[in-house]
């Protein structure tokens, strides 16, 4: 919780500290990965807006993480160690968030959506 902790500055605009602002919460804050994605809560109903938008469609993620490994990518290093829904998980969520939505198309979200090593059968 960002509240909880107080950022000073170098004259140079970089960060120079974080100190927690309670005794209460930890100094360093632990990352926690969720290892089956197929055991992630997922919204069953999502909200559907009113207005009329450009990507009117379903979104799933279909995996975490990226196979790549590129040192220059953030996203990529932070979101490891990669973890694929199963295809059983991926069609459960199509089918539940169509019938809850009335979309008629779905996005498969991911880093690399083409990396997932299932992905002829998820497409299908």
């Amino acid at each position: 919780m960002p509240r909880f902790y107080a950022v000073s500055y170098g004259p140079d605009g970089a960060i120079a500290g974080v100190a927690r602002t309670r005794d209460d919460v930890p100094a360093r804050i632990a990352k926690r990965t969720v290892m089956d994605l197929d055991e992630w809560p997922y919204p069953k109903t999502p909200i559907v807006p009113l207005a009329e938008s450009v990507h009117e469609r379903m979104s799933v993620e279909i995996f975490r993480g990226c196979t790549r490994g590129c040192r220059f990518c953030q996203a990529g290093m932070i979101t490891r160690p990669v973890r694929e829904r199963t295809i059983t998980g991926i069609g459960s969520m199509v089918e539940q968030g169509l019938k809850a939505t009335g979309y008629e198309e779905v996005g498969l979200l991911s880093l690399s959506s083409a990396d997932h090593s299932e992905i002829g059968s998820v497409a299908k």
